[in-house]
C-alpha cells in the first residue's frame, strides 16, 4: 500500500468513477513534500477505515479491488490541481488585504474539488 514519512513516499491522490459499492479509481503517487511527483499506478479500491490524529498521524486502510492500467486523466487531474494549489495559494499570499480575507480565498480554492468529487459521488449513488 501507499506510505509516506514526514512527506516522502507514496500517496494515493484522486477519485473518480465511483461505483455504487463504494469503490473509486484513485492513483497511487511518488510525493515529496507531499507534492505528487509522478504516478505509480492505478487501483481501484474500497475505503475500509482510518485511525490517529487527522493532519498528523492518520493511518487509512483500502481494500484492493483490481489493478488498473494508468488512469492518464486523473493523472492530469492531479497535476493540474496542485499546481493551482500552489498559484491560487501564492496568488492571495502576496495580495495586500486582510488576512481573514487570503484565508477564506484559499479555503475556497481548496474546497472545490472536494465539491465537486461529493457530487460525482452522488450522482454514482
Amino acid at each position: 500500500m501507499a506510505n509516506t514519512f514526514n512527506g516522502i513516499g507514496t500517496t494515493f491522490y484522486g477519485k473518480r468513477d465511483f461505483e455504487p459499492d463504494g469503490s473509486y479509481v484513485t492513483t497511487k503517487w511518488f510525493v515529496l513534500g507531499f507534492f505528487p511527483v509522478f504516478p505509480v499506478s492505478s487501483l481501484r479500491v474500497r475505503y475500509l477505515d482510518s485511525s490517529g490524529v487527522p493532519f498528523l498521524a492518520r493511518t487509512s486502510s483500502f481494500e484492493v479491488v483490481e489493478e488498473l492500467p494508468m488512469n492518464g486523466v486523473q493523472v492530469i487531474c492531479t497535476y493540474v490541481y496542485a499546481i493551482f494549489i500552489v498559484a491560487w495559494c501564492g496568488y492571495f499570499m502576496t495580495k495586500d488585504m486582510p488576512v481573514p480575507a487570503k484565508l477564506v480565498l484559499i479555503a475556497l480554492g481548496i474546497a472545490i474539488p472536494h465539491a465537486l468529487r461529493y457530487f460525482a459521488k452522488l450522482m454514482a449513488s
